[in-house]
């Protein structure tokens, strides 16, 4: 998941047994409850602009000369799928969606003026008490790591 805050704006479906082969798509549903560390659960919820949302998501996958397309999930909620990535053995997630690819991703949906879902002060703090080296991130528990800036994404 890419997150910010308490907010959820992209999810990274396994598409086989392998876990080699995910689908890059917009939130369905709100994660409810997410482990993280001793007990810790933590709630994600979606953005409150999802047309924004889903266009951001289509003006992504277009600049990276991709065809998005629209889908339901098994509940007919609505999703982007921006496009579908295969990770080499050895790699992960993170080493496919770089840090270039999530910058651009913010910068279109801040673009419309919305910024209810910023990074709370809080978050980039508890990234500070945890890290153990200045700009590496953060592994939490259960594939959950945080960036510095105070984003929590799965790998």
């Amino acid at each position: 998941m890419l997150v910010r805050g308490d907010t959820v704006f992209v999810r990274f479906l396994a598409q086989n047994d392998d876990g080699n082969s995910f689908e890059v798509q917009t939130p369905t549903r709100p994660e409810e409850r997410i482990r993280i560390g001793n007990g810790l659960t933590i709630g994600y919820k979606l953005p409150v602009n999802q047309k924004l949302l889903f266009s951001v998501a289509e003006t992504l996958a277009q600049e990276n000369h991709l065809q998005p397309e629209n889908k339901a999930d098994r509940f007919q909620n609505n999703c982007i799928s921006m496009f579908s990535i295969t990770i080499d053995h050895g790699k992960t997630i993170q080493d496919e969606v770089n840090e270039e690819w999530v910058t651009r991703f913010f910068e279109l949906f801040d673009a419309h003026g919305i910024s209810m879902n910023i990074v709370e002060p809080g978050m980039v703090d508890i990234y500070s008490d945890l890290c153990v080296e200045d700009g590496e991130d953060v592994y939490l528990s259960d594939g959950m790591y945080m960036r510095p800036n105070g984003t929590i994404y799965e790998r």
